[in-house]
């Protein structure tokens, strides 16, 4: 039995034959996928998983990888891991997709106009303004601080700039091939003088005007 192994075949050992025919046939899939090449919630996917969110799927594709079957015959190719230190595509998704789900409200505290504030600098109770306060990192949720790309502090007070949500959707397009190929229809137009000539070098007869 030879399986493909990042483009390779691969003759699989006695041992690796006994391996997956302990496994079911979900399970089977979804090795092979992952030997060639695909990430666990694609391979969940393709090996005919039935969880319909992403989270549900990520979760479903985390518990096959780590039933003791699954993983001693894919480890038992030896393929080389990855460096820790190096950001895999799973991990991109999930930044991007906590980055696109982060809304102002996961990062910040508001208090709305007619309340009372106490500033923290002179103690004085101030009313009728509005302002905002980051919240405590323990409260943030989505990609938290990791939403945050820049903080400064000027004399109108602490500015915060996010990750564009719309940029972080369209890197996960195109990580995902959800970008659909874009073909241009070219019309070619011709002026009335080559339009004839076009005509005379056929042979065939020029349209007449009745006068």
């Amino acid at each position: 039995m030879d399986v493909l192994v990042n483009q390779d075949l691969v003759a699989l050992t006695a041992d690796q034959i006994e391996l997956f025919h302990k496994m079911t046939t979900l399970q089977q899939n979804f090795c092979l996928l992952k030997l060639g090449g695909y990430n666990n919630v694609k391979a969940y996917i393709g090996a005919g998983g039935d969880a319909k969110s992403y989270d549900t799927q990520r979760s479903s594709a985390s518990t096959m990888a780590s039933n003791l079957n699954v993983h001693k015959f894919l480890t038992s190719f030896a393929i080389p891991k990855m460096n820790a230190a190096i950001m895999d595509r799973d991990e991109m998704l999930e930044r991007l997709t906590a980055i696109a789900r982060t809304n102002v409200g996961d990062l910040l505290n508001f208090v709305n106009y007619g309340e009372d504030m106490v500033s923290l600098e002179t103690g004085e109770v101030i009313s009728g303004q509005t302002y905002w306060a980051l919240k405590e990192q323990s409260e943030m949720t989505a990609a938290g601080l990791s939403a945050i790309t820049e903080m400064t502090k000027s004399k109108d007070g602490m500015k915060i700039k996010f990750h564009n949500q719309m940029v972080a959707m369209k890197q996960l397009a195109e990580l995902q091939g959800f970008d659909a190929d874009k073909t241009l229809n070219v019309r070619e137009v011709k002026s009335l003088s080559d339009f004839y000539n076009d005509i005379a070098a056929t042979g065939a007869q020029q349209p007449t005007t009745d006068t």
